[in-house]
């Protein structure tokens, strides 16, 4: 098939992707919605899913995306696919980091998972642009593929290193004064 097609093939599948994962998401945060409020009226508290604090202000593009990244995160964590002890490890990392938002560690997750599904794609048109065949060319989506797995950790050990160089820094200063 002529590479129009693939790439009109590519963006219709992830666009349909995107939307059917959009709505499950939404249906799947209407449910947790309902079991808190079923489990409230029994008389067992459970903490919230939501509050205040996770509201996007509406508009804009870059909110939705990062709600949706977001989205996909707190599916991964609901399910149990990453255990308790990997969770705390990385709440511990991206709170050294800075990042202290009720969605870090969800939208952390649902990144290196975007990312890991999306990178292959660039790495499979680097090799038709580049006409790598054979194993080349499995190389070369593998290589993007664990590109876009740890992509994510090294943006988190960069912002934690400048992180804690202005904290140590803002110590010093403050003893200094």
């Amino acid at each position: 098939m002529p590479q129009n097609i693939w790439l009109a093939l590519s963006a219709f599948s992830a666009i349909f992707v995107a939307g059917v994962a959009y709505f499950t998401l939404r249906v799947s945060d209407r449910d947790l919605r309902i079991i808190e409020r079923t489990s409230a009226a029994q008389g067992v508290w459970a903490a919230p899913t939501s509050g205040p604090e996770d509201a996007a202000p509406d508009g804009g593009l870059s909110n939705a995306v990062q709600g949706a990244i977001g989205n996909i995160g707190r599916v991964i964590m609901a399910s149990g696919v990453l255990p308790g002890k990997t969770r705390i490890e990385l709440e511990q990392t991206l709170l050294g980091s800075g990042f202290r938002g009720a969605n870090a560690l969800a939208t952390f997750i649902g990144s290196k998972l975007i990312l890991l599904g999306l990178t292959p794609l660039g790495g499979w048109f680097v090799a038709d642009w580049l006409n790598l065949q054979g194993m080349m060319r499995v190389a070369a989506i593998l290589g993007f593929a664990v590109v876009g797995l740890i992509a994510p950790d090294y943006v988190v050990r960069r912002v934690r290193k400048g992180y804690l160089g202005r904290v140590e820094a803002g110590l010093r200063m403050r003893s200094t004064c």
